[in-house]
């Protein structure tokens, strides 16, 4: 029987949450640099590319997060 280790699946955990909020964080950076409007005081210039630098940093942050919790937290002690 095969099974995944607790931190194999905190880090399935983790990718699948910093997809999620790399969508989120890209639609919201998108809305934010739409480039039809004219500029004012809503639409703000580095907002958007902060947006998609943190959306590119939760895709690897998050699964490794996720592993290190699961190793440190549900990995039985030798």
């Amino acid at each position: 029987m095969f099974g995944m280790s607790p931190a194999m699946t905190g880090a399935v955990i983790g990718l699948a949450l910093g997809v999620m909020n790399f969508i989120i964080l890209r639609i919201v950076a998108d809305r934010t640099t739409d480039k039809a409007k004219p500029a004012t005081v809503e639409r703000q210039g580095g907002t958007g590319a902060v947006l998609k630098i943190a959306a590119i940093g939760d895709l690897i942050i998050f699964p490794i997060a996720g592993y290190a919790i699961g190793y440190f937290f549900f990995t039985p002690a030798i």
